[in-house]
């Protein structure tokens, strides 16, 4: 009676905080479910909360190895990891489950973890083209920057021979007028 009371006063305490806005601990969910870690850590996978799932789960297997529960555990364990894009986690516990019990839980951990490794592919194709985008656009601007300044030194050269011509010309005219001058004295 005295458990019950005690699991009621977390469970309504729990209530409170959900209400007044605050995220319960690992600790007072596994309260409120009566110390039961498995239920605790269902609980928090259901609520998106799925690294402190994972945790309680795992703490779940160190105080009970040899529970039958513990595939069930593995298989959880994927789906929170899936739902992390964690998918090496994943496929590494969905494989466990697979071989902790073929044959209740390994369908559905061969599912999810064919599912897993598909996300993982997925995952792996995405990040290689986002490298692959990442590493055109880098050598684009490097062309772009290199044109520039190609161009920018192809019109300061352009600038320096126009100033060059007009210096000669003008040397040039001043000596024909020179020239012309002295041309003209001689007459």
């Amino acid at each position: 009676m005295m458990k019950r009371s005690v699991a009621l006063l977390v469970g309504l305490a729990v209530v409170g905080c959900v209400l007044a806005g605050c995220v319960a601990t690992k600790e007072s969910v596994i309260a409120q479910h009566g110390g039961d870690k498995y239920q605790a850590a269902k609980f928090l996978k259901d609520q998106g909360r799925y690294q402190d799932a994972v945790d309680v789960f795992k703490a779940f297997m160190e105080d009970r190895p040899q529970s039958v529960l513990v595939p069930l555990v593995y298989l959880h364990m994927g789906e929170c990891y899936v739902a992390m894009k964690q998918y090496p986690e994943a496929i590494d516990v969905f494989k466990q489950a697979i071989a902790k019990d073929p044959a209740k839980v390994g369908p559905f951990a061969k599912d999810a973890l064919a599912g897993a490794e598909k996300l993982l592919k997925e995952q792996k194709e995405a990040e290689a083209k986002a490298a692959a985008e990442k590493k055109a656009a880098e050598e684009a601007k490097a062309a772009a920057e290199k044109k520039a300044a190609e161009e920018k030194a192809a019109a300061e050269k352009a600038q320096a021979d126009a100033k060059a011509k007009a210096e000669a010309d003008k040397a040039a005219a001043e000596l024909k007028a020179k020239e012309a001058q002295k041309a003209a004295e001689k007459k």
